[in-house]
């Protein structure tokens, strides 16, 4: 997770939200829901120059079997001559003609869209912000395990922002709805759109738009997902704070099927082992779906070969551990599934 919040600028107006709005959201996000790493960049750290070192280190380490989700609060400036937004980090000027150091959307976008991580989602609250996003099309006829199955196994570059090409208050009932829907979620699996259904409901002053980033390697019917924490499961015990971006910040268990696997990253190893969280409910049997990086790694189960990842292993009782180990690969992490009741 990365957030970015300005309250406190150089020569813009002083805000009052953001920073509280950004320390809510990660407190939320990381007790309720699976969460490998927060960054968190507020105030004087959030300069142009800190915030394009952020982005530029997170497209040179994250990889494909990584997700990330981003939030950015503070203001935002529409030039009106030539239809081009900005985020104004903290030391942005004033003058609209030589825009000095100002972060134009289009910037954005492509840091977006050049990161290797499979999912990435924009979460934006500031001033015209709706610009860089093509429109959803609608909800989807059936919310299942197998939309989940589909949505997490294509790419997705999306954005659920605050309002279209309008201004919006600093008390933001978008951040407050947005609290609200992640608090209030019993599911296991929420994506941005079931989150955009719940926000625009709550929000009067401006027009929330959710859609996937226009002009990027977005796959259509992917998407971003966030994986609700079973009963029990503690909450990773670093959270990274500062004006640095530190590495690869992830929003989901990274690797993990909807519906067949959820957890969190682990530390590296050559040979992992991939157990249940505590919390998760007895059953017979589970899916395990097991992700290495690189792919190509051949998987043993008891000592028995079932196959190359990405494999899905069925029929496993869930009371068990299984461990995986590389053949022709290097596998640099190991990663930790809560299985699932299967049949």
């Amino acid at each position: 997770m990365v957030f970015i919040g300005i309250d406190r600028y150089q020569y813009w107006l002083p805000l009052q939200n953001p920073v509280r709005d950004c320390r809510e959201l990660a407190e939320i996000l990381t007790l309720r829901y699976y969460t490998d790493q927060v960054v968190e960049l507020y105030d004087e750290n959030a300069t142009k120059a800190g915030i394009v070192r952020l982005f530029s280190d997170l497209v040179d380490r994250l990889k494909p079997a990584d997700s990330v989700a981003i939030f950015y609060s503070g203001h935002g400036h529409l030039d009106e001559k030539s239809g081009q937004a900005f985020w104004i980090p903290c030391d942005g000027a004033v003058d609209a003609y030589s825009q000095d150091r100002w972060l134009p959307n289009t910037q954005v976008l492509g840091y977006l869209d050049k990161m290797q991580a499979d999912h990435v989602v924009l979460v934006s609250d500031s001033c015209f912000s709706g610009d860089i996003l093509e429109a959803g099309k609608g909800t989807p006829e059936q919310i299942n395990i197998e939309y989940f199955r589909k949505a997490y196994a294509r790419v997705s570059r999306q954005a659920l922002t605050s309002g279209a090409r309008e201004t919006v208050p600093d008390a933001s009932e978008f951040a407050a709805q947005l609290k609200l829907a992640l608090q209030r979620n019993a599911e296991p699996y929420l994506d941005p759109l079931a989150i955009f259904s719940q926000v625009r409901l709550g929000v009067r002053k401006t027009i929330p738009l959710f859609g996937s980033l226009a002009g990027t390697k977005h796959q259509a019917g992917g998407s971003f997902l966030f994986f609700l924490r079973s009963g029990g499961e503690q909450p990773p015990a670093a959270v990274s704070t500062g004006p640095g971006p530190t590495t690869a910040a992830g929003a989901a268990p990274t690797g993990a099927a909807p519906g067949l696997a959820a957890g969190a990253a682990a530390g590296a190893a050559s040979s992992g082992v991939a157990t249940a969280p505590s919390g998760v409910a007895a059953a017979r049997t589970g899916s395990l779906y097991v992700v290495t990086d690189p792919s190509e790694a051949e998987l043993f189960i008891d000592g028995a070969g079932v196959g190359r990842s990405p494999k899905l292993v069925e029929n496993l009782p869930v009371d068990r551990s299984w461990g995986w180990l590389p053949a022709r690969a290097t596998c640099r992490r190991a990663r930790l599934f809560a299985l699932l009741p299967g049949d």
